[in-house]
């Protein structure tokens, strides 16, 4: 299992806008293009990585992000199937090669909610020319009831489940 690294991020500008100042003091664990660097390639060519996210105390949710030999890729918590890796220029490629997944306490309820954010950038796929780039904003709170990430916040064009179509 992979502990992901700690650092400031999207989720404390939010938690300052949202609340007015930061109320919450969980860090913010973060999944993206640099914790992937870290994964070695199977003989496939395609990465795997599992990881632990604390959501409050005593309450850890185990998740995984994996990527094909094409450079596509699914990060995978409780009920939430995200694209977070498109490093595959068919159209349409995440800036960076991935959006960055950051776990924070968003809403001050005591247990870290999802924000996935990064830019795709939209190419003419035969010469790589890039046509435009969309910033992208996911944001999911977690719901303890039901165990389970809802969607309360989607600022892109396309589903955060099957990434951009070129």
């Amino acid at each position: 299992m992979i502990r992901l690294c700690l650092g400031p991020s999207l989720c404390a500008i939010l938690l300052a806008a949202c609340s007015g100042h930061a109320k919450s003091t969980m860090a913010v664990h973060r999944v993206g293009s640099s914790e992937l660097a870290a994964v070695p390639y199977s003989e496939h060519g395609s990465q795997n990585m599992s990881f632990i996210i604390p959501m409050a105390a005593g309450c850890n949710v185990p998740g995984s992000l994996d990527v094909t030999s094409k450079g596509n890729g699914l990060l995978r918590l409780l009920n939430v199937c995200v694209k977070l890796v498109d490093d595959h220029d068919d159209g349409a490629i995440y800036v960076g090669g991935a959006l960055t997944a950051e776990f924070a306490d968003v809403n001050s309820d005591g247990y870290r909610d999802m924000v996935v954010s990064g830019a795709v950038m939209y190419t003419d796929d035969r010469s790589g020319t890039a046509r435009g780039i969309e910033p992208v904003l996911f944001v999911y709170t977690f719901e303890p009831r039901s165990n389970t990430y809802l969607l309360s916040i989607r600022q892109a064009s396309f589903s955060p489940e099957t990434g951009p179509l070129p």
